[in-house]
Formats: C-alpha cells, structure tokens, sequence
C-alpha cells in the first residue's frame, strides 16, 4: 500500500484550548491525523490566541506536517447577565426579558445585553445556553418581553442568547471582529471563519478588512438568513461551516439533517470545501468511546461527502484529545470504505456545467484518472484553486496539490482527498512543462509515485491567470537519470515527400491518393510526418509505422528515432511508406510509440483521379 493509496480523504479540524495546547500534544495530534487547527476568540485573549496561533505553526513546521491554521471570530454575542445562583427554569413558566448590563439575572428575570428586545414579535422563538432554556415571545413591549418557556432547563453564570436572525440588527463582521483581524493579520493564518454570516456582503467585508493576500474566508451557515442566502454566500466564500449548533436553534432541529446534506452539496458544487461542525463526538469529552449516534452522525457526514469535520469541545477541553482524533480518524476511514464510484460520480456531477473550461478540464482529468488506473492526479496549482475543484469531482484517484506557496500548501490541508506537496518555484513559471516536471519530480522524491506509473497532470496555462485551470496531461513516470521522454502528438499529416531541410513540405499535404486500378495497382511513396511534443525528460525516441485497413492487422513498414534534447521539445518525426494498394478504400497509418499506439491517420484510396496535393 502506497502512501496515497494508504491516505484518509475525508479532513478532520480540531479545536485547540487548555486541553491540547501543550506542545507535546500538539504533536501526537498531528500524528494521530489532524489537518487543521482551529483556534477560536470567542474564549481567551488576543494575547493568549496569538501565541497559541504561534505554537502551532511551530509545532506543526517542526513536524514537517502541513497543518493549517483556522482562526474563528467571535461575531455578535448577546448574552445574559449573571444569574445569581443557579437556577431551573421549568416548562410553560413564564418569564420577562429586559434590556441591560448590570443587574443579575433571575429565573423570572432575563437581563440581556441587547438594545433593541422590542423588535422581537409574538411568535418569535429565543433560545438561551446553547439551547438548553427555550423561549416562545407573547408579548412584545418597548420596556420588555413577555414569554413562555417551551423547553425548561437549569440555568447560570452568563448563557449566550440566540435572537431570530430576521429580527437581528447586530453588524457582522462586528467593530470586535475588526479589531481581532487587525491584531492577527500578521500571524500565520490560512483561513478565517466569520459567524452569524446573514449575506454574501458579511464576507466581502472581512476580506477587505483582511487586507491584500487574505487568508481563505469561511462562511459559518448558521443564521436562517444565511439559508435562504446560501447561493450567493457559497459563491463569494472560499469554504463554508455547516455550524449545526446555533443552525439547530434557530430552525426546527428535524431540518438540520437535510440542510447539512443541502449545504454541502452546493458547497461541493460551486468546487469548495464543506466542513460539518458541532457535537460530533460530544460524549468524548468525558467518556473514553462516543456513543453509537455519535458513531453514525460521523458516518453519515462522510456519506454526504463532506470535505472535513470539525471538532470543537471535545479536542479543547476534552480529558483525552488525542484519543479523539484516533476515534474520528478510524470513523472516517471505515465509512470511506462505503463510498461508491456510482455515487461519488453522481455526487460530482450532480447541478455542474460542464460548458465551464475549469470545471470540464477537472471533469476530464478524473475520468481519465479513472479509465487509465492512473496512480494520482497531480494539481500543480498556485493558489490552490486547481486543486480544491479537482477534489470537488472526489475522484478516484489519489489527489497531490503541488505549489511553491507556502499558505496554499496550507489550505489545501482542508481540502478533500488532496495530499499538499511543497515544490519550488520553477525558473520558467511561465511554461506548463516545466511545471509539470518538476511536479512530478517532487511526487517521485516524496515517494508519492514512482517510475513506470501513469499520472494525470492538471495545470493552468499562464495567459489563464491564477485560479484557472485549463491543460491536462497524461504522462508516464520516467525513471531519475536517463528518463525516457514522454511524447504527445501535436500534428500528424501524409505529404507527398518530406525533407527535414525544407520545411515547406508540409505544406504539400494530402489525404488520399487517386488513380487506382485493378491491371495496375500503383505503387506510392508516401511520407508520415508526426510532430511530437516532449512532455517527459530529454531521450531517444523510436517511432515505427504501419497500414491497416479496417478489420485487418497492422503491416509494418518503416520506424524512425530522433533524439529530444529539451522538455517542450517540438520535434518532427518523417515516417516513410513504399505502399501497393490491391483495392480501393480507407487505410490507416498507424504510428507507435513504446510499443502503443500513438495516432492514426486515414486516408483514402480511390478510382477517381489523385488528389491535388494542397499547398
């Protein structure tokens, strides 16, 4: 088993905090499978997350392991006030929700921090501590709100408040979340999530604050505004955070499932990673197993094709972390073993236009990955942006993300199925194939493939631009020294004669040959010219050529070898053919290479006169 072959598809993210910031840990998780680390500021401060953001990075470069960093804002928090003790609230009580910040809160009391309670409307629905105290609005006042409990719990210290997003006029990104991007802005961080997402133009407005070279920006769907803005969200978001918690307050807790299976697959299709958060192993906060729904709810999101999972309390305060991720881990790579190419494909395809050049050319590459057992697809990308739309069509084929980018590298660690691979800047950036070629030579050096296998090659021409991905190779791995080229055909034509020296040969060509007759069939010396493309290293290459006509064997009558000094080389190829046709029809040139068949070229022979050679 190969390392790619041996590779988890499915991302886990851990959430760092007292229970597993210690160095040592974040070692042996990143052993055990973490990919990214989530380091949130809803807790802590700016001084304690920075240097927590820091030890990661070092840690994680330490261990040579690409492990990205994603920094979680606060967004608007509304919150109680302290409940003097704690207390019950019990079903159908009745309790008032006031306006302020100084006076402790009681069972028949809520003191909120929120300015403007009055906006809520009978009917309304507020949902206090995570969910564990929920309220249904009666009566609305300019001074308070009167509601009932629907669903009693016991309450205390300061509960976060959930108000309807619809009702809701807290800015998002909120002057705290700037002022956080601010003070982080020069630490290594790849991706920032942004809460309480309501529209798209939440997030233009933290990318702009983040300044030129943003880090990717994650869309947290947790706000019934956001649903019903989901398209336009997952357009302008580089990834997107099924956030169930707060989603499951907000929403009857029967959608959720069905949203999180929505979320994703317009996620997936826009070729962006979805991530699936909150209580996915509760239990092992404390318990050394996770319970068997737990187990399930891990299974399901895979099957659903998430690109990641999150973890939050139970890897931050969790008594084993490490265990954790070893359970998530094993979890994952069992319900792997379900996925199905049927479906996968389905998956992939399903609401894609094909008509998009990104998109087909990724399209193509997994197909081909797929007809020819290729042994990985490799991504040679700059952003990142080839890469995360090729793990968008979950190919079968293993997927290698290669860059010179440090903070791609990174981010690709979110990323479906996609191994990040660290290669350096190519002198000649500007051609594919060299590129290419170094790609592959950094994939054979980590022992990711080795000589003799076929991989798919995907880049993108530099006149595309960043984030376009739009040529795709099929290339046969070489050995290190004395690399045999590897060759595609860039033009394939019959001329009457060819000569290397006169060039203008070429444009002597025809398509078939005239005059035939059964007293006397003629005779005709024909030249195959092939122009071959050396995709591959410097080397010899040996050609040979042959007839058929349909139905029949190949008749072998010439070969020919010319040496390719250069990758890129352009080289043309005169095949020679002394051919005598028995009968009129439609022939085949066949030329190889190795051993395989490389183009074929029909032509035609008829009783009408010999076609006029073109020029």
């Amino acid at each position: 088993m190969t390392p790619l072959t041996s590779q988890r598809r499915t991302k886990i993210v851990a959430t760092i905090g007292p229970a597993s910031a210690d160095p040592a840990v974040l070692r042996r998780l990143f052993a055990a499978g973490v990919n990214v680390a989530r380091v949130t500021l809803a807790h802590g401060t700016v001084t304690s997350q920075r240097e927590l953001v820091q030890t990661i990075r070092r840690e994680a470069d330490a261990a040579a392991v690409p492990v990205g960093i994603l920094l979680d804002l606060p967004g608007p928090k509304v919150r109680t006030t302290r409940f003097r003790d704690s207390v019950e609230v019990a079903r159908d009580a009745r309790v008032r929700l006031v306006t302020g910040t100084d006076t402790p809160s009681t069972a028949s009391t809520f003191v909120i921090d929120y300015p403007t309670l009055a906006d809520l409307h009978a009917g309304d629905t507020v949902v206090v501590g995570d969910g564990a105290v929920q309220l249904l609005v009666e009566r609305s006042e300019p001074d308070g709100i009167d509601a009932r409990v629907t669903s009693g719990g016991r309450l205390s210290g300061r509960k976060g408040v959930s108000i309807p997003s619809k009702r809701f006029r807290g800015e998002v990104p909120t002057a705290e979340d700037l002022a956080l991007i601010t003070a982080f802005r020069d630490e290594p961080i790849d991706i920032v999530a942004v809460s309480f997402v309501r529209t798209a133009e939440d997030l233009v407005k933290v990318r702009a604050a983040l300044g030129a070279n943003p880090p990717w920006v994650m869309a947290k769907i947790e706000t019934a505004a956001a649903v019903d803005h989901l398209d336009e969200i997952v357009r302008v978001a580089d990834a997107v955070m099924v956030a169930r918690g707060d989603l499951g307050t907000e929403l009857p807790i029967e959608a959720v499932p069905h949203l999180q299976k929505r979320i994703i697959r317009e996620t997936v299709r826009h070729g962006k990673p979805a991530l699936v958060a909150t209580q996915m192993l509760e239990s092992m906060i404390e318990a050394p197993t996770p319970t068997r729904a737990e187990a399930s709810d891990v299974a399901n999101a895979v099957l659903d094709h998430a690109s990641a999972l999150m973890l939050s309390a139970e890897t931050a305060v969790g008594h084993d972390p490490v265990l954790v991720i070893e359970t998530m881990d094993r979890l994952i790579r069992r319900a792997e073993d379900e996925l199905q190419p049927a479906t996968l494909q389905a998956f992939a395809l399903d609401g894609r236009d094909l008509t998009d050049i990104n998109v087909a050319t990724a399209h193509a590459a997994g197909q081909l990955a797929a007809d020819l057992s290729a042994t990985a697809i490799l991504c040679c990308t700059r952003t990142g942006a080839t890469a995360r739309k090729m793990a968008s069509f979950r190919p079968l084929a293993p997927l290698v993300g290669l860059t010179a980018d440090v903070r791609a590298i990174r981010q690709m660690a979110l990323c479906w199925g996609v191994q990040p691979l660290h290669i350096q800047e190519t002198s000649d950036a500007t051609s594919i194939v060299s590129v290419m070629r170094v790609a592959i030579g950094a994939a054979r050096q980590a022992g990711l493939v080795a000589t003799g296998d076929v991989v798919i090659v995907l880049a993108g021409s530099p006149q595309a631009g960043p984030g376009h991905t739009d040529s795709v190779r099929v290339v046969r791995v070489g050995t290190e020294r004395g690399e045999r080229p590897a060759v595609s055909v860039a033009f394939a034509m019959f001329c009457e004669d060819y000569d290397p020296a006169r060039p203008t040969d070429l444009q002597r060509m025809t398509t078939g040959i005239g005059g035939w007759s059964a007293d006397e069939p003629p005779t005709v010396p024909l030249t195959l010219a092939v122009g071959l493309w050396n995709t591959g290293a410097p080397g010899a290459v040996h050609c040979r050529v042959g007839v058929r006509r349909p139905g029949d064997p190949i008749v072998y009558m010439g070969e020919a070898d010319t040496l390719m000094e250069e990758p890129g080389e352009m080289a043309i190829l005169p095949l020679r053919l002394t051919l005598t046709f028995d009968r009129p029809g439609i022939y085949w040139a066949v030329c190889e290479f190795d051993g395989q068949p490389l183009v074929e070229v029909p032509f035609s022979v008829s009783e009408r006169p010999s076609p006029a050679f073109r020029s």
